[in-house]
């Protein structure tokens, strides 16, 4: 795995936690109209691609053919996500990552990136993807804009 140090690494902080669903954390809500669910065989994973500035990367495609992309440059503050075509650019998100799904939850202001929803669950439907790249991936993309739970 290629580490890059253009994110500051040293200054990610992961909350690691025992749990596996949401439901377990009686301190976390939301509204089960505001969720958007898509389900995905593989999620490509590059921390650092050299290629492309350094840019680090998440993306996947639904069953139903939809495209959701994470995208974050080491010299920018921001966050890119893009949902189908629809680009948006945020700066405070937090991820949730387990084997078996992904919750993006985004603030109230910035429902439009979701189409009107407040979250994004990607649940994962093989064992394809390497969680370790997803995981610093996600690390690079969130150090000082966003917050990663990791439950892996």
């Amino acid at each position: 795995m290629q580490r890059c140090d253009n994110f500051g690494q040293g200054a990610v902080t992961l909350r690691l936690c025992l749990y596996a669903r949401l439901s377990e954390f009686p301190s976390v809500s939301f509204d089960p109209s505001l969720l958007m669910q898509i389900n995905t065989a593989l999620l490509f994973a590059t921390p650092c691609d050299d290629e492309e500035d350094n840019m680090a990367t998440l993306c996947c495609h639904s069953d139903k053919g939809q495209m959701f992309l994470l995208t974050r440059y080491p010299d920018e503050d921001t966050v890119d996500l893009t949902l189908d075509d629809e680009p948006s650019t945020l700066d405070g998100l937090k991820v949730t990552l387990s084997a078996k799904r992904l919750l993006i939850e985004v603030a109230a202001g910035d429902r439009d990136a979701l189409k009107g929803d407040e979250v994004l669950e990607i649940n994962l439907t093989s064992d394809l993807s390497d969680m370790d790249e997803v995981k610093e991936t996600l690390e690079n993309i969130l150090a000082g804009t966003g917050t990663l739970v990791c439950e892996l």
